[in-house]
């Protein structure tokens, strides 16, 4: 079957808002890269924080998914976090929190006073839409001048030392490292980095 026409057949087939289940269904995906495209934006839902049916995923995004996977596969090829790497991403202690945004300001001082979702996508290791995306849900504070979002460097810099980016389940690369980075820089200066419990 064509994917316009299985498109057609979606549309058709589905209610205006479906599941996640549906979802992997309709794209032919497993539950857990279902659930990688949604947290990390690739795919817009709402998430209704509760145990059972958690995502709301309107179809017509899952159509749009559909037909840009077919044009940029690459867009959305999840790399897998293993459990050894994940283990060994660092976990930052509470006493740390007040010098890091000292640390993200050195590594970004060449930058300009507001920042794109591309250099914020290239800076952050996750793709633009989920940068869009955390502006649409506010988590990263925004404003639009020509239909883009820029964001100011110190809001950007509030959304990287703040919970949501903290508590992302799949970091990226650049995510980890910097983590990694953040800790050897400035252990020295914060002895009881070196008391984790």
């Amino acid at each position: 079957m064509k994917l316009e026409t299985y498109c057609k057949y979606v549309l058709n087939s589905y209610p205006e808002e479906i599941s996640k289940e549906q979802l992997c269904k309709i794209c032919h995906i497993s539950k857990r890269k279902g659930l990688a495209l949604l947290t990390n934006g690739l795919i817009p839902c709402r998430d209704m924080k509760t145990a059972t049916h958690r995502f709301k995923i309107k179809t017509v995004d899952v159509i749009e998914y559909l037909r840009d996977r077919e044009v940029n596969p690459e867009k959305y090829r999840i790399t897998w976090v293993t459990s050894a790497v994940q283990d060994a991403t660092p976990k930052l202690p509470k006493t740390s929190l007040a010098v890091l945004p000292d640390f993200y300001a050195d590594l970004m001082k060449s930058q300009p006073s507001l920042l794109d979702v591309k250099y914020i996508s290239e800076f952050t290791g996750y793709c633009p839409s989920a940068v869009a995306r955390w502006c649409r849900i506010k988590v990263l504070k925004s404003f639009v001048v020509d239909k883009k979002n820029l964001v100011p460097k110190e809001w950007f810099i509030e959304f990287l030392c703040g919970p949501y980016y903290g508590k992302i389940t799949h970091k990226s690369a650049n995510h980890i490292f910097h983590l990694k980075t953040f800790l050897k820089c400035y252990k020295d200066y914060l002895p009881s980095m070196n008391n984790i419990e």
